[in-house]
């Protein structure tokens, strides 16, 4: 699965179904089951669905994370699905069920948990994103992949957030998402 919206993540899920995220750009992660995925743009994920349920027709559907607020039109707000089909002689549900997905702008709605068990043990530099001004302090090799530790929104407390890092299995990932107003740990490794 591949987000390819410019700026948009996108929820996505599947009625009645789960699915194990078993990768994430192009890494193999510890399994992550759950009822829903949050997918940034420009991650790619390797996704495993058990079809587990009765014979019938289950919609997938897909929505817009935004932080505008819902009023002033400012995001779209449409959900966007399809349908998963199974084989055999049936007579499906009218309507096909729909999947429960978060709230528009539900920020706790996330991913995290999809982790590899080879975290660094130092980062190789530190970033301070606390300031005015944000130069591009290190530059990754285009091959180059990185751990995300934390993230959160507002400034960054040097005191609070650090509490809150995965240092034991933190997920892999090549490209990343920076919420708004927001920040993102990571540590990286040379190739």
């Amino acid at each position: 699965m591949i987000n390819a919206a410019l700026h948009e993540p996108f929820f996505f899920s599947i009625a009645k179904h789960k699915m194990t995220v078993v990768g994430t750009d192009g890494s193999y992660t510890k399994p992550l089951t759950r009822d829903y995925i949050t997918i940034f743009p420009g991650q790619t994920f390797d996704v495993l669905l058990e079809a587990n349920q009765r014979p019938d027709h289950y919609y997938m559907a897909a929505i817009a994370f935004s932080l505008a607020p819902a009023g002033r039109n400012l995001y779209d707000n449409t959900t966007t699905t399809a349908i998963v089909q199974y084989r055999g002689y049936y007579t499906p549900s009218s309507p096909p069920f729909l999947p429960h997905l978060p709230a528009y702008n539900d920020t706790n709605a996330s991913v995290h948990g999809v982790y590899e068990d080879n975290f660094p043990s130092v980062p190789p530099v530190v970033f301070d994103f606390t300031t005015d001004y944000l130069p591009l302090l290190y530059r990754l090799k285009p091959e180059q992949n990185f751990y995300v530790v934390g993230w959160g929104f507002g400034n960054f407390d040097e005191n609070r957030d650090p509490m809150r890092y995965n240092l034991v299995d933190p997920p892999h990932h090549n490209t990343i998402s920076v919420p708004k107003n927001g920040w993102e740990c990571g540590s990286c490794t040379a190739i």
